[in-house]
């Protein structure tokens, strides 16, 4: 028997039990975006039996299905279990009194129509949803995105923000597959570089397929911050207060002799973030080698947990830190009635090694 033969056996089979429970059962319920629809199906004379329940809210349906004594078939689009009526079903009733029928979902016939194989397909719903569902989705750069959209332009200009902050308006071909299923049904492929088209119907979805040229991509996902949000330097700018550009080398001699001095402390007046702000402004070019011989620089630290202080010390050599040590800058700073120092540790710098491959330097 050929795979073909053995599902037309299925479908058939199916297609037979659906029809005869439709003929044993008199009530059916019908949203009501479809009911004259459905309703229009009782100029058959079968159907003149059939008594249509038309619900305006899941409230509205679940009470009038709990009031029925009999069986009750609910007509819905697609899969009832996938972003369906079946969830609401299920949470006000239990497993046994269900029966689920699934039919094509819109998804499954837009990529039937496409003629591309979706087994991959990553599904995100922003039906009603932010879009964060769907900004993870786009950083592991699936094969496939199938997106369910609300029934305004809002959701797709959503997947072009999305899409363009993330660096893949060129990585994806998007597909916008609009009334699938029924006669009016159009599938386009769109230039998001450009804007949507007026004309686009609220029953659509979207489809982002990799381009050829992205498809043989080993699919690594996308970590940490896009580079152009960061601000970089050409290495000609220096300490200026706002930001500074400290050189390091890899070189072993560089690496000889270096010391570095770790200092804590408290602070009594314990200053606001603006304080320490502006503090770091004020005197961020006081440490230098040319006030401090053999001084490479100071970077400055506190505590996450609170009224912590300190600095680290980068010096060409120990001597050049005992001389800091007397200066008058550092003797007025210990000696400061609101200060407390408790930790002053020195240490020397390790060789450069594979772990250890670069020193700050002058």
């Amino acid at each position: 028997m050929s795979p073909y033969t053995y599902q037309k056996r299925i479908h058939d089979h199916y297609y037979l039990q659906l029809q005869d429970l439709f003929l044993k059962t008199r009530n059916i319920a019908v949203p009501n975006s479809y009911f004259e629809e459905i309703k229009s199906w009782s100029e058959n004379d079968l159907l003149k039996k059939k008594s249509f329940f038309s619900s305006k809210s899941n409230n509205e349906l679940v009470n009038w299905l709990r009031s029925q004594k009999t069986d009750v078939i609910l007509i819905s689009r697609g899969d009832p279990l996938w972003f369906g009526i079946g969830r609401i079903l299920l949470e006000n009733f239990s497993k046994d009194e269900l029966s689920f029928y699934p039919s094509n979902t819109c998804i499954q016939l837009a990529f039937s129509k496409l003629k591309i194989p979706w087994q991959d397909t990553v599904n995100v719903s922003i039906h009603g949803r932010d879009s964060a569902r769907l900004v993870a989705a786009l950083k592991a750069r699936p094969s496939s995105l199938a997106i369910i959209t609300d029934s305004n332009n809002k959701s797709l200009e959503i997947i072009k923000k999305n899409l363009s902050e993330l660096n893949l308006i060129d990585f994806y071909d998007f597909w916008l597959c609009e009334e699938i299923g029924f006669d009016n049904e159009n599938i386009r492929k769109l230039n998001l570089k450009e804007s949507l088209p007026s004309d686009i119907s609220n029953l659509n979805i979207a489809v982002l397929t990799k381009t050829k040229e992205n498809y043989s991509n080993n699919n690594l996902p996308l970590f940490g911050i896009n580079d152009n949000v960061f601000k970089t330097f050409d290495g000609t700018e220096l300490a200026n207060g706002n930001h500074s550009m400290r050189k390091t080398s890899s070189n072993q001699d560089d690496a000889s002799g270096l010391h570095i001095l770790v200092v804590n402390y408290t602070n009594e007046v314990n200053p606001t973030d603006e304080e320490m702000s502006s503090q770091v402004k004020e005197y961020a070019p006081v440490f230098s080698n040319e006030n401090f011989p053999g001084m490479i620089g100071k970077t400055m630290i506190n505590s996450t947990d609170g009224n912590v202080y300190g600095g680290v010390y980068f010096f060409k050599s120990r001597s050049a830190i005992d001389d800091y040590l007397i200066s008058e800058l550092w003797t007025g700073f210990e000696g400061d009635n609101n200060t407390n120092v408790y930790k002053k540790d020195i240490y020397m710098v390790a060789p450069i090694s594979t772990i250890s491959n670069g020193v700050p330097v002058l």
